[in-house]
């Protein structure tokens, strides 16, 4: 995965259809893995102390997650030069010990009437009943929904077409980035948060892949990681999730170069062609 991702944003940010500041910096501050992967090891090693505030001990199982999946895209885990067998036996005993069984004390119809009542007038989910459509919780609801086996079965065709169409334009026109609620600034965890979503529904194509991919990369930090926005520091959060969007992007690349080798352009590809290569633009020109 790791040469996948560093291949699609070199592609993204060598490409000639943006002048903005995005794609100077990015060209300035290529991708460089080594450096993601070392920042993540980093924080497995010692958390700097953002994170040891108080309360903050109960996310550690998370931000081991975050810096562990992050250094796993980039294949890092198993690669003895970057992580050695002491290291991965430590944080597998971590991780072990505190392991939980609760998928036993879940009950899945009182889940699914919270989450049902989480969905907003738009199509999208907010953080409780009642609140705004947030594409983070739209993305737990979707994701939990999936992981349960009811995605298809809870949420109809025209339901599953409401949440495509409110994911679908959450996508800024000016930095190529995503927000993720309306009328917010665009911000790095939201490339993965909408994009996760949409492909949970079949349909991250819609997203302007190159804006995207300049954008996260105009946030990533010259010691690795990206912050929420440019110019801001690295966490651990942005930086997994960044990284997370890119792999997404990355798996879309895969998927498209395969399916043109066997069976040459698609009509989609045709399209596209025709339409100044923006799926974003084909997919509002059709509703």
């Amino acid at each position: 995965m790791s040469s996948s991702i560093t291949t699609a944003t070199t592609a993204s940010s060598s490409s000639s259809s943006s002048s903005n500041r995005s794609s100077s910096d990015s060209h300035n501050n290529p991708f460089s893995p080594n450096k993601h992967i070392s920042l993540h090891a980093r924080h497995l090693h010692l958390l700097p102390n953002a994170y040891q505030s108080a309360g903050a001990d109960a996310q550690r199982i998370a931000l081991a997650y975050f810096a562990l999946s992050a250094i796993d895209l980039l294949s890092g885990v198993h690669d003895a030069a970057r992580v050695d067998e002491q290291d991965r036996r430590e944080w597998r005993e971590w991780i072990w010990d505190r392991q939980v069984d609760g998928w036993r004390a879940i009950d899945l119809q009182k889940t699914l009437g919270y989450l049902a009542r989480c969905r907003t007038f738009d199509g999208a989910f907010g953080q409780s009943p009642g609140e705004e459509s947030h594409a983070g919780s739209t993305y737990c609801v979707l994701a939990s929904l999936h992981l349960g086996g009811q995605l298809h079965t809870w949420l109809s065709p025209a339901e599953q077409q409401k949440t495509i169409h409110w994911l679908s334009h959450r996508q800024d026109v000016t930095t190529g980035g995503l927000a993720g609620r309306l009328n917010k600034e665009t911000d790095v965890c939201y490339s993965f948060w909408v994009g996760a979503s949409l492909a949970i529904l079949g349909h991250h194509d819609l997203l302007d892949a190159s804006a995207d991919v300049r954008w996260i990369l105009s946030a990533q930090s010259r010691v690795g990681g990206f912050g929420k926005v440019p110019d801001e520091p690295p966490d651990l959060l942005h930086s997994y999730l960044g990284l997370a969007a890119l792999a997404l992007h990355a798996h879309d690349d895969e998927q498209d170069n395969a399916a043109f080798v066997t069976q040459g352009p698609s009509e989609q590809h045709q399209r596209v062609d025709a339409e100044t290569k923006n799926p974003v633009k084909l997919a509002l020109a059709r509703k």
